[in-house]
């Protein structure tokens, strides 16, 4: 605004950000003028003029009224625009990918996934990722340039500059540059590359506000994301939580045939099946056949329904876990353990085997939970980052009396 000092520059951007957050924490049902002035402690025509400003901006909206009402203005309830910042969240695993794409208020506008085959080279990696994204923007009916945020969850390390997986021994084709390079090149500056647990924490976060955590993605492969306080510690070196490479023996780390580490290769999907055959050949005529090819669902099922063999072996499983990972829980002593992944959808039935060994091995023993949907966790806080990312531009985008582009063609973000 011409002859405006900066003061009130400042104050008036101070003032549509309170707007802006008050708009946002309503949700669908919106908020009134009067409620955003006592929410926010504003006067009535300050939350009007940001309002306003908003509106012609295309980033809130009007619902109509929902009872009849002679003051006009006041009763109508402001919204965050239908479709404002979609952000896109990928899970790029070692046997699946997925994709999917929501906007801002948490609506999904597409889920796509593909399964890798095993043994698929990085270009191949590279193709599905590429078809899988474009059948999520043409399901979402976007273009690239609308998406306000990307972020990419992978296994292993990430390097300090948030764009690339320095080393990934269960996926290897994850560390060839041209993954991420062809969806940065895609997505120019909105793409965040992620530890898969750490998305999972992330997730499990939201569920547990301000608590220290521990959260376990339990599938194929095993890894941890560590959340303090509310915050993901990630380490050091970005390598916090790597519990699949804990020794289960004097050899160390030591990586298997499909890069697992030695926890993960003991007490992965895998590792699961073979120590329940293994148990079921001491129990011939039982649920679980000894000579044909098991899956730790189908192991987890048995149990459940009492079956020897089975019992025996998540009993193993369950003591085993306890026990390698009670320094973890002793070193950070967690308010929640949270399990996610494939071997979580166990269920009630894991968690109780779990619990039953955590006295014997902790000092203090955490609460132990479930994120459900577990397969869905890297997901889950890969468009939780990413809509917290989109939203914090926004944010710092807020220019009263400036014109923003965040509808129609082009991006859904405010212009710079």
């Amino acid at each position: 605004m011409k002859g405006e000092s900066s003061g009130n520059r400042v104050l008036r951007r101070l003032n549509t950000t309170a707007v802006l957050e008050g708009v946002r924490a309503a949700g669908a049902d919106g908020a009134r003028i009067t409620e955003l002035a006592t929410d926010t402690r504003l006067t009535r025509p300050t939350v009007s003029q940001a309002i306003d400003e908003l509106a012609s901006a295309a980033v809130v909206e009007p619902l109509a009224p929902a009872e009849p009402s002679g003051a006009g203005r006041p009763a109508t309830r402001y919204v965050l625009r239908k479709g404002l910042l979609p952000v896109l969240g990928l899970d790029i695993g070692p046997h699946r990918v997925a994709a999917s794409i929501a906007n801002v208020q948490g609506e999904t506008l597409a889920d796509e996934a593909i399964e890798v085959p095993s043994g698929s080279d990085p270009a191949a990696v590279r193709r599905q990722v590429s078809t899988l994204v474009d059948g999520a923007l043409r399901t979402a009916d976007l273009p690239p340039d609308r998406i306000g945020a990307v972020v990419a969850g992978s296994p292993g390390v990430v390097g300090p500059e948030l764009s690339r997986v320095t080393m990934a021994p269960s996926a290897p084709g994850n560390t060839e540059a041209g993954l991420f390079t062809d969806l940065a090149r895609r997505f120019p500056s909105r793409l965040l590359v992620e530890n898969d647990a750490n998305l999972a924490a992330i997730a499990a976060s939201a569920a547990h506000p301000g608590r220290t955590l521990v959260v376990i993605h339990w599938g194929e492969r095993l890894g941890a994301g560590v959340v303090i306080d509310g915050s993901l510690h990630r380490g050091a070196h970005r390598a916090a939580g790597e519990v699949g490479l804990i020794p289960v023996s004097a050899d160390g780390v030591q990586f298997d045939e499909h890069g697992r580490g030695p926890l993960e290769h003991a007490l992965g999907g895998a590792g699961i099946a073979e120590l329940a055959r293994v148990e079921a050949a001491k129990h011939p005529g039982g649920a679980l056949p000894a000579d044909r090819s098991l899956t730790a669902q189908q192991v987890f099922a048995a149990a459940a329904e009492g079956d020897p063999a089975a019992l025996t072996a998540v009993s193993a499983v369950a003591t085993k876990m306890v026990e390698r990972l009670a320094p973890v829980f002793l070193a950070i002593d967690p308010d929640v353990v949270v399990l996610t992944g494939g071997i979580a959808n166990a269920g009630e039935f894991l968690v109780d085997q779990l619990r039953l060994h955590l006295p014997r091995f902790t000092l203090v023993p955490p609460e132990l939970a479930l994120l459900v949907p577990a397969d869905r966790a890297v997901l889950t806080g890969a468009l939780t980052l990413a809509a917290s990312r989109a939203w914090d531009e926004l944010i710092a985008s807020v220019q009263p009396g400036h014109p923003w582009s965040v509808s129609g063609p082009g991006p859904s973000r405010p212009a710079r």
